[in-house]
């Protein structure tokens, strides 16, 4: 498949638009219209920032390859920590649910439930475990059920995953993106379309916090 091709098909399970997708990256709709009848090829970075907004390697974005994702973000099993004689367990608390309770954030701990994590992980802030409720970002083998240790803070780099509340009603975890006063709500999943914001439509997001390890939740057979 040429890239022209791969990068249309890729739009249209996002469900965007040529206006809609352009306007992440700060491209005219006929740019990418260009890009998509093979008529022009964007450099190098703008590959780079494709695959990322995608979550699939450039290779198949350019039609080199059909392996469609690369490897979890978090690597295999999760992060890995080099562990020193300065290093002790310390144990964290359990989120289940977050909610917006009269003007502040409410978190619903899983009731006399901790998980053990490295104190080398959590020495630059507050954390704590957040058990996965949905697919939203099963392609990025993050799954119902898993755990994702969450930095608590109010800001995003653009792809990054994190924990957000939106018109304070419920919190997902996203991967979010950011481009000029556009903010893109991303799952890899293609059952859940990318919610897009523009302008003041961006205040109705806050932003809780970063995901920066995966705890998987294995299920034994008896």
């Amino acid at each position: 498949m040429t890239f022209g091709r791969r990068l249309k098909t890729l739009r249209q399970e996002k469900g965007l638009t040529q206006a809609q997708f352009g306007a992440c990256f700060n491209l005219a709709e006929s740019t990418i219209s260009l890009y998509e009848t093979g008529k022009r090829t964007p450099h190098y970075d703008l590959l780079k920032r494709f695959a990322l907004f995608f979550n699939i390697t450039i290779d198949y974005l350019l039609g080199h390859t059909d392996e469609r994702y690369p490897a979890s973000f978090f690597g295999e099993g999760g992060e890995t920590y080099v562990h020193t004689s300065q290093d002790k367990p310390v144990q964290l608390p359990v989120v289940q649910n977050i909610t917006w309770a009269k003007h502040h954030i409410d978190y619903e701990y899983k009731a006399g439930y901790q998980e053990w994590v490295s104190s080398s992980a959590v020495r630059d802030g507050r954390y704590y475990w957040l058990q996965v409720g949905d697919s939203r970002l099963s392609g990025d083998g993050i799954l119902p059920g898993d755990l994702l240790l969450i930095r608590e803070q109010s800001f995003l780099d653009s792809g990054n995953i994190g924990v957000i509340m939106f018109e304070n009603e419920h919190y997902f975890v996203l991967k979010v993106f950011k481009e000029a006063d556009v903010l893109i709500l991303q799952a890899s999943d293609p059952a859940f379309p990318p919610v897009v914001l523009t302008g003041k439509e961006c205040a109705k997001v806050k932003i809780l916090g970063q995901a920066v390890q995966l705890r998987r939740h294995i299920i034994l057979n008896h």
